[in-house]
């Protein structure tokens, strides 16, 4: 239940920054561009630039006693300015507002929490693949903090190599610095084809609980597409006390419906956070406390328009 606290978050995920940055690169650099691995659609801006918005509501409950409402939007662009080399811009804010009984034994009870992120990712083919690297910043904190203190920044780096069939494997990591803590998280790129209506591949962010990560997707119907996946999730903000840090991690696991219609999505998605952790750090990175708490469900809707 404190570990909702906690969710006030970030993260792009990742360590800090793995959420932004990853959901973003994924985004704007054209990797699992839509919810079904797609590449742009026909009915982009223009054959070189793309751009996309979003909005996200998630509903999670706390043992009973408390409910967070976690709401998001973000903007992108994407410029292809020839065969080999693309640029973006993508910008991000996200925001966490507890209510109910938000107490906890181990830490205190806390207000809404803000995040801001932006990210320009850029990507050029190789022989045989496409390497993508992204310079992210972001601030995560509850308010009362001070912004000029809550600030993560890092590169994300890619490699993808295209294979036969269509399919796409490749490798990534995260690199961050902020909040007292250097992270390297490492992640995988999959754009595996099943046949004409199966795939497994790295997932499109479904709101701010859940970062890009692994999917198996079934396309029911021209519109529908149904999916279920996972990925890790870790998410660090400042508290409002200025000398603390909160550290949210957990594996989200969900089931998606997604209705297509032209350039405008609507997904509706439920799942559950399990293997959940809250630490409670100094801002020189060491634990004060720490809790394991029980799994909790997640409800979220996301809509979303790409040009």
């Amino acid at each position: 239940m404190r570990v909702e606290y906690l969710r006030a978050m970030s993260r792009r995920r990742r360590h800090a920054s793995i959420w932004i940055a990853t959901r973003t690169v994924m985004a704007a650099s054209g990797i699992a561009a839509t919810p079904d691995g797609a590449r742009p659609p026909p009915w982009a801006i223009t054959n070189a630039v793309r751009a996309g918005v979003e909005a996200s509501a998630v509903r999670l409950g706390v043992d009973g006693r408390a409910n967070l409402t976690v709401s998001e939007a973000a903007v992108w662009v994407a410029r292809r300015w020839n065969d080999a080399f693309e640029s973006g811009l993508a910008l991000r804010y996200t925001r966490l507002d507890p209510d109910g009984d938000t107490d906890a034994a181990t830490f205190a009870p806390w207000s809404p929490v803000h995040e801001v992120g932006l990210a320009v990712p850029l990507s050029l083919a190789l022989a045989g693949g496409r390497a993508r690297l992204a310079p992210t910043a972001r601030w995560s904190a509850e308010e009362g903090a001070e912004w000029s203190d809550a600030a993560t920044v890092g590169m994300v780096f890619s490699e993808a190599w295209q294979l036969d069939a269509g399919h796409e494997l490749g490798v990534g990591a995260v690199v961050s610095r902020g909040l007292g803590r250097t992270r390297v998280v490492p992640f995988p790129i999959v754009g595996w084809n099943l046949g004409e209506r199966w795939q497994i591949g790295n997932s499109a962010p479904l709101g701010p609980a859940t970062p890009a990560g692994i999917e198996a997707r079934w396309r029911a119907a021209p519109r529908w597409t149904l999916g279920a996946g996972l990925s890790y999730r870790n998410d660090r903000y400042l508290r409002a006390d200025k000398e603390r840090v909160a550290e949210w991690r957990a594996l989200p696991i969900w089931l998606r419906s997604t209705y297509r219609y032209g350039p405008y999505s609507v997904i509706l998605w439920g799942g559950v956070a399990v293997a959940r952790r809250v630490d409670l750090r100094d801002t020189d990175g060491r634990r004060l406390d720490s809790l394991e708490p029980s799994a909790s469900p997640l409800l979220g809707l996301s809509l979303s328009a790409r040009f």
